[in-house]
Formats: structure tokens, sequence, C-alpha cells
């Protein structure tokens, strides 16, 4: 070992050969200790229609007019269908795709595909905003406030609506978010929404950024440099004694003749 050492060239061989291994173990191990690609959770699939943007609907632009007929039919279909307040009349203003999700008798009894809810009476609903419009369709979200005798939280719809000849009429209704009880001062508290109640990953035990082979790091540079010290000193030694070998090989010089 001293001899491979003592000398210059071999030590520069050495010390590139050592640099070469430590940058690949490193490259390698760094590799291994990338993170994953992360698990996505479950899909979710509510009962709501998909919006299909290649059937060369025109967006529909929300006009006055066109927010005063579906106010009016809110009006008349949320205090009856959702707060089951004589839900038969809602049946004027329901699309015939909600209206035949139910009977007749379904629809006076109540029992119809629309989540109940204790609406505050006396409230208008007016204040509603636009998911997106098409000719013939209105996807809006509406904030519904609760009768406070029966219920403190608020609830927000999503509800399409669906314009049948020259009606706008309710196709679907789906809550959406549930607010926090009201305080007596009658401010919201927090939201809490549907996405809310996916477990997230932390919570589903997920694998942490790091990986535990970055402790191997240390282990195999200083391995690895012993291997290689060892390598070249067993290949010098090899190279000595092939040397020798060949030199005693050689047949003796001529001497010279006396002129």
């Amino acid at each position: 070992m001293g001899r491979i050492l003592s000398s210059p060239r071999r030590r520069r061989r050495l010390a590139w050969g050592v640099g070469a291994l430590v940058a690949a173990v490193v490259a390698v191990t760094a590799i291994e200790a990338m993170p994953g690609p992360h698990k996505l959770p479950p899909d979710t699939f509510g009962k709501q229609q998909a919006v299909d943007t290649s059937r060369g609907d025109k967006p529909l632009k929300v006009t006055k007019a066109i927010r005063r007929q579906i106010s009016q039919s809110l009006d008349r279909f949320v205090p009856t269908a959702v707060a089951r307040n004589h839900p038969e009349e809602a049946y004027a203003v329901a699309t015939p795709n909600l209206r035949g999700q139910a009977t007749d008798r379904q629809w006076r009894a109540g029992d119809i595909p629309v989540q109940p809810f204790p609406v505050r009476p006396g409230q208008s609903f007016h204040g509603w905003t636009v998911n997106y419009a098409f000719q013939n369709q209105v996807n809006l979200d509406l904030l519904v406030m609760p009768d406070l005798k029966k219920e403190t939280r608020p609830l927000a719809l999503t509800i399409d609506m669906r314009k049948v000849g020259h009606h706008w009429l309710v196709d679907s209704v789906f809550p959406v978010a549930v607010f926090a009880p009201l305080p007596k001062q009658g401010n919201r508290g927090p939201m809490v929404s549907t996405y809310d109640l996916v477990p997230g990953q932390a919570a589903s035990g997920g694998q942490s950024r790091v990986s535990y082979a970055w402790f191997l790091v240390p282990f195999g540079l200083v391995g690895g440099g012993l291997m290689l010290i060892v390598l070249l000193g067993v290949r010098g030694v090899i190279r000595d004694r092939r040397a020798r070998s060949e030199r005693r090989s050689l047949p003796p010089l001529p001497t010279s003749r006396a002129e």
C-alpha cells in the first residue's frame, strides 16, 4: 500500500477513482431517496349530471331577465320542495326529469329526490351565484338560511336549472356545504363542506418525503472508498509481480567484444 501512495501518478488515479465512486454512490442514493408519486384520494361521484363541454352549446350570458325568471322559480321551489311545505306545489317548477323521479302520490307526501331542510320562512332566494351557463342550462349555488327553531346551520345548495319552453325549471338539487351553527348575534361560523369530510393524506399514513436510504450514504461512501483502495492495491501488487517475472525472463545482454 505504501508503494501505491508513494507514486504521484497512482495517487492521482486513486483520488480520481474515489471521487468517481463517491459521485456514483451519491447519485444512486439521491435517486432512491426521491419521493415517489403521491397517491391521490379515491374519486367520489355525486348524482349531478356531468357537463359535456364538447357538445357545442354556446355559453349563455345570464341577463337580468333570465335571473328574474330563475329567482321566481327558486322562490316557489325552495319553500315547498326543500322545506316540505306543500311539496306538491313545487311540481309546477320542476323539469319533466325531476317530476318523473317520483309519483304524484310521492310528490304530495314529500317523498321526492330533494334534500329536506327547515328553511327560514319569509326569505327570498335571489342571491345565488352562477357556476356555469349554457343556452338551456344554468348551474348555480344558493345559500339557504335555516329556521332557527329547528336548525341553526345554514346550508349551501347546488341547483341545476333547465329551460323548458319559455320557463326556467329546477332539474336537480344537491347539498354541497353545511355551515357551523349560527351564534346568537347572527354572524356565520366556519363552513364545513363535503370535501372537508374526506380524510387527508397525513391521516391515511402517507409516506415520508425523505427516504430512510439517506442513512446509508455515509456507510456507502466509506465502504466504497475502502473497497477502491483495496482493489487498487491488489492491482498494483499484481502488476509489480508481473513486471518482475518479465525482467527475470529476459535474455542476458551481449558482452562487448574487445577490438
